[in-house]
Formats: C-alpha cells, sequence, structure tokens
C-alpha cells in the first residue's frame, strides 16, 4: 500500500487504511449496522457500541475522532492507570463517565443518545443517568469543546465527530470537507 508521497516538500497520503482486527468486522451489502456486539477496543470505542446498540459508519466516525485526539494531542481520552487496573465493570464506568465528561455538549445531544438506545429503564439507559449524577463542583465535567490549547477548528471537528447522538454526527463525508481536513 502506498501510504503517502513526499512531492515539493509536503506529504500526500494515498490509499490509507485503517484498521483495529483483533476487531473487524466486514458488514453485508445493504446492511444497516450490527448490534449486541462490544466490538472495539474499550478504550477507542464508541457510546453506542458500549450500549451494544447499532455501530455502523458513525461509531466509526466517533472511534476516528477519539484516535485523531490522540495524534495530534498525544492524549488517550478514555484511558487512566485507574481504568487500565479495574474489573471489566468498573473500567466500563470509568470510560463511559469520561464520555459524558468530554462530549456530552448538550441537552439535546444526551436525549437524542438516550433515545437511540432504547426506551426508559433500560440498564445501560439508567447507568448512564447514574453517572451523569456523579458530574458536581468536586467533579465537573470538562467538555473537549472548552479545551483550551487545542487548534479550535480541530476542536470543531472533534466536536461534531464526537456528537453523543449519532443521528447528529457529521459523516464522514462532512468531516473530510470541514476546515480543519480540508485546509492545505
Amino acid at each position: 500500500m502506498d501510504s503517502f508521497k513526499r512531492q515539493n516538500g509536503d506529504l500526500e497520503w494515498r490509499n490509507v487504511q485503517i484498521t483495529d482486527l483483533e476487531s473487524a468486522v466486514i458488514l453485508p451489502p445493504n446492511t444497516k449496522g450490527f448490534t449486541d456486539e462490544l466490538s472495539g477496543n474499550h478504550f477507542w470505542r464508541s457510546p453506542e457500541a458500549w450500549a451494544r446498540g447499532l455501530q455502523s459508519t458513525p461509531s466509526d466516525v466517533y472511534s476516528f475522532a477519539i484516535v485523531a485526539i490522540f495524534v495530534w494531542t498525544g492524549r488517550m481520552v478514555f484511558y487512566s492507570d485507574e481504568a487500565n487496573r479495574a474489573s471489566p465493570e468498573e473500567q466500563a464506568k470509568l470510560i463511559l463517565s469520561r464520555h459524558l465528561s468530554f462530549f456530552t455538549s448538550s441537552a439535546e445531544d444526551f436525549d437524542g443518545f438516550i433515545t437511540y438506545h432504547g426506551e426508559e429503564g433500560s440498564p445501560f439507559v439508567e447507568r448512564i443517568k447514574e453517572l451523569c449524577l456523579t458530574f458536581n463542583k468536586k467533579q465537573p465535567r470538562l467538555p473537549f469543546g472548552r479545551w483550551q490549547k487545542v487548534d479550535p477548528q480541530f476542536r470543531d471537528l472533534i466536536c461534531k465527530m464526537t456528537c453523543l447522538d449519532p443521528l447528529r454526527r457529521i459523516t464522514a463525508r462532512e468531516a473530510l470537507q470541514h476546515p480543519w481536513l480540508a485546509a492545505e
């Protein structure tokens, strides 16, 4: 695969493919996605994957944004020593708490996320609501949209790619047209 080529001192990217073979899935044509799977590595997983909800292209957009944050800032936003040593259930709680802290930008996005994942009273929805109650003055939310040490256009792109509601998240095509990625 010819992934990049140097031309006039600039890098030109070609035929780039990113994959995580430990959990790659090829969907049959005309498939909307898959459900009931806890797919992907827990430190890069989309919130709908944690919910074992419908996972499709918006899930990939979200996960790609998390990888982009790591590549451009050097920070794995869902990693912590505490989460790395925790039991699977405690690890899920810690990581989901970070999803809510960093990437819930509005009540509308949160409500859309809840609606996307089913009816009130489902165990996952109840767990998410409980985690929302853990934020307070001592442990405030830290929305990515307010991170000051990040380029404003990059921050805008990431916020659009990590919208908690998969139906309101930008598409891959829209992301490629964003000024931060389209800049020459």
